[in-house]
């Protein structure tokens, strides 16, 4: 049970494992409790990390829908509950201030959802790039434009995520790439908006891309101003055909989605595009 209103709990999405101190801050901040959903087999996670939050908190996962995909797993277990604020990020994230969690809390009473800095697109519209929203529940109109948040950290309350039910996720099982996770948080977003029944209903801790000062967001590990270093030995068959893949599956989306709006679901084109996505994008 709910002991206060300022009860929330962190998910932290588990892949590069850097160091303890980032899941220590995490576990020491008051009236919070830290759970990791890690995309990485238990023989590949550091033993600190059990120690330090208990194995009943770690919990792992297949990497089959990228980070949308683990916070999904996670809301499945249904832990979530017990909250009234939930907060979803990376591990690749420097947390400079905990003070995030009551800054969040305070407005999370206005918005639904709070992220850390602003998006870079913003809006999106679905006219300028349908592929994002095929596998969508309900698929929008082509105008129908909608803010989001960067999944490296997300906060939000229980009512707002009782009223989601479940996020958008494009299950790559084969994982061709991992555009496909930007497309379950579009996806996802389109369907939160219209859920939480507001046009203003994301909030950012920042204005500034990845910043604010409270945290700074990391892509894949490393700061968006580096530069790193080209890994020439991933350019193998195997990388090409996965590339030569994912051209055509973005353009199968995109037709799919097109093929909704101009002719709805029942339409011969929308279940051919239908089953052949479906066929890359299911859970299992």
């Amino acid at each position: 049970m709910i002991s206060s209103d300022s009860d929330s709990c962190i998910c932290v999405l588990g892949w590069h494992f850097h160091d303890i101190e980032f899941y220590s801050q995490l576990d020491q901040i008051p009236n919070t409790t830290l759970y990791t959903v890690s995309h990485r087999p238990r023989a590949d996670v550091p033993r600190w990390l059990e120690e330090l939050t208990g194995k009943d908190r770690v919990f792992y996962e297949p990497n089959v829908g990228y980070d949308w995909g683990g916070y999904q797993q996670f809301l499945e277990k249904g832990l979530w509950r017990d909250f009234k604020f939930i907060f979803f990020m990376h591990d690749d994230l420097i947390v400079k201030d905990t003070g995030f969690v009551t800054e969040c809390q305070r407005r999370l009473r206005e918005y639904a959802v709070v992220g850390n800095g602003a998006q870079q697109e913003s809006p999106f519209v679905p006219n300028r790039n349908p592929q994002r929203y095929s596998h969508a529940t309900e698929i929008p109109h082509k105008e129908d434009s909608h803010p989001g948040v960067r999944g490296s950290f997300v906060a939000t309350t229980r009512s707002s995520l009782e009223a989601v039910g479940s996020f958008e996720v494009f299950w790559d099982r084969f994982h061709i790439s991992d555009v496909f996770g930007n497309h379950s948080l579009v996806a996802t977003f389109h369907k939160w908006k219209h859920r939480a029944g507001s046009e203003h209903f994301c909030d950012w801790l920042s204005d500034t891309y990845c910043e604010s000062s409270w945290i700074t967001e990391f892509q894949r590990g490393q700061s968006g101003d580096l530069h790193q270093a080209i890994d020439v030995s991933k350019y193998t068959p195997k990388y090409y055909s996965k590339k030569v893949l994912r051209k055509l599956l973005l353009t199968v989306c995109k037709w799919k989605t097109q093929a909704v709006w101009s002719q709805g679901r029942k339409g011969l084109a929308y279940r051919m595009w239908n089953t052949i996505e479906d066929f890359f994008a299911r859970r299992g």
